[in-house]
């Protein structure tokens, strides 16, 4: 089962002394780019999705122990029934989703020509492979894509796309 540590600020600090421990750890990252205005060259930054947190594995009943007593870790999040603690499990479709996904991405700008397939990054939607309908100067990409059975169109900012290859082999250009 997954569950959720608190840390003692230092994500990276706290999974090192985990994976010591012998458990698998989880740190979702959020990877964000922007330029530099002086230079124009494009930086990353690797931040923590989560600050403060880490996602730890664990598959017996000492790996709670492990995991409470590794370096960097203040507690596991959970609650006290009675006379023990249980550790709150994270649903794991939520963390299988979390994990397959990789890390977010965020001010990467990506160009799109008409009729390019994207696929939708947005929560009620996500996933859905769209096609380009037309941009506008503000970075809005207007997209067609069937849901639920009907087509929709809808305009979403250029950040909330991901391209998809398609069978040509073609993809949204980087800037």
């Amino acid at each position: 089962m997954w569950v959720c540590v608190k840390t003692f600020g230092n994500e990276k600090r706290a999974a090192f002394h985990l994976e010591k421990q012998g458990l698998e750890t989880f740190r979702p990252e959020l990877h964000r780019f922007s330029v530099d205005p002086r230079t124009k060259l494009e930086r990353k930054r690797e931040l923590a999705l989560f600050p403060g947190y880490v996602f730890v594995r664990l598959l017996k009943a000492a790996d709670q122990s492990k995991a409470s007593e590794a370096r960097g870790v203040a507690y596991i999040l959970g609650s006290w029934t009675g006379e023990r603690f249980l550790p709150r499990e994270m649903p794991i479709g939520w963390m299988t989703r979390l994990i397959d996904a990789g890390p977010m991405i965020e001010g990467k700008k990506v160009r799109f020509k008409k009729n390019d397939k994207v696929k939708l990054a947005l929560n009620a939607i996500a996933d859905v492979v769209a096609d380009v309908d037309g941009l506008d100067d503000a970075g809005q990409v207007r997209v067609k894509f069937r849901f639920l059975g009907k087509s929709h169109v809808t305009t979403v900012a250029a950040e909330r796309l991901a391209p998809v290859e398609n069978s040509l082999g073609h993809c949204g250009r980087p800037d």
